[in-house]
């Protein structure tokens, strides 16, 4: 009988080993937070669902967290890599002093319609009416006063705002009557059409520059961790590409992760976006410019701030240079 010797040498090495594996698997694994259950978030269900993630070497957790200003904070307290939010959020994080940046833009229009009771026809009856907003200082709050004065109207004088909310609840609020307007983005307008409620006002026909929402990170962590941040973005841009080539199976995904069976809202909301996602999705100074206007006007005495430092062109320009974002788009990868 052969007697086995224990080799304290071998056990080292296999756990110094097992330890390296272990280290390696963290440094490619990390949280991605979105927040929006819409499609503006599909590219990166769709990546996670068909595997992209893994294709380019990282493991990713997405978290839903539906705040603009919690999921920024997600990435100053470290939780998260990267964020997906809404440009205010940004803005808002920016003039208060944080490294955040925006390096993809995922809807660079502004996707609002201005809908109310069927008792109102016309934007032009809404001076002494009451609106519907999400919280005050919020994104959709911003878009709201920022549509209001597109149309001639003082938020602060001639509107009376109350805070009711998601849309979701702005949709029943606005069915009961407990409001008489509200701003609702494609997939809930598409869904409260069933309401009868009056479409008032299609911003999306407006072309006002708006940088709704996008791609964001430190820019500490864009030097710390480029690698990472490099690989999640080109996964999420194939979930891009695979969104406006295959219909079906992105509905399924979307299906998924909205919860909802609709097939009719599915479809709608999913045409809409198809056709303002761009192929090379840079996030433009000129929407963050407009908010920046908006936010002036509502936080009186804050810095001015140049529009161009909350944008990071430099991972984009470098995948559409070496070609990567062509052959995405040309279908052969």
């Amino acid at each position: 009988m052969t007697e086995m010797k224990f080799c304290p040498k071998a056990l080292i090495v296999f756990g110094f080993l097992i330890a390296s594996v272990t280290e390696a698997a963290s440094q490619t694994h990390f949280k991605v937070v979105y927040n929006t259950i819409t499609p503006p978030s599909a590219p990166l269900w769709i990546a996670k669902d068909k595997g992209f993630f893994e294709k380019y070497g990282i493991s990713v957790d997405l978290v839903f967290i539906e705040s603009g200003p919690r999921s920024v904070q997600a990435l100053l307290s470290g939780d998260a890599l990267v964020t997906t939010t809404a440009g205010p959020a940004v803005a808002n994080a920016k003039l208060s002093g944080a490294d955040v940046v925006m390096i993809a833009g995922l809807v660079n229009v502004f996707p609002f319609f201005l809908v109310a009771h069927p008792g109102i026809t016309s934007s032009s009856a809404l001076p002494g009416k009451i609106g519907a907003t999400q919280v005050f200082g919020s994104g959709g709050d911003l878009a709201l006063r920022m549509g209001l004065r597109t149309l001639g109207l003082d938020p602060e004088r001639d509107v009376t705002l109350r805070v009711i909310g998601g849309s979701n609840l702005r949709v029943q609020a606005l069915e009961k009557r407990l409001v008489d307007f509200a701003m609702l983005e494609p997939m809930v307008m598409f869904q409260a059409k069933k309401s009868n409620l009056n479409l008032l006002v299609d911003f999306t026909d407006k072309n006002i520059p708006y940088q709704h929402s996008g791609i964001v990170a430190l820019e500490s962590s864009l030097k710390k961790n480029r690698v990472l941040i490099v690989n999640f973005l080109k996964a999420v841009l194939e979930g891009l590409s695979f969104y406006k080539r295959n219909k079906e199976e992105t509905l399924n995904v979307m299906a998924k992760y909205t919860g909802l069976r609709d097939r009719a809202v599915l479809a709608n909301s999913y045409e809409w976006f198809k056709k303002v996602f761009l192929d090379v999705p840079y996030a433009t100074p000129d929407g963050f410019k407009s908010i920046l206007d908006m936010i002036y006007v509502s936080r009186k005495g804050v810095p001015t701030l140049d529009p161009k430092t909350l944008v990071d062109r430099t991972i984009l320009d470098a995948l559409a240079n070496d070609g990567f974002i062509q052959s995405l788009n040309a279908g052969s990868r």
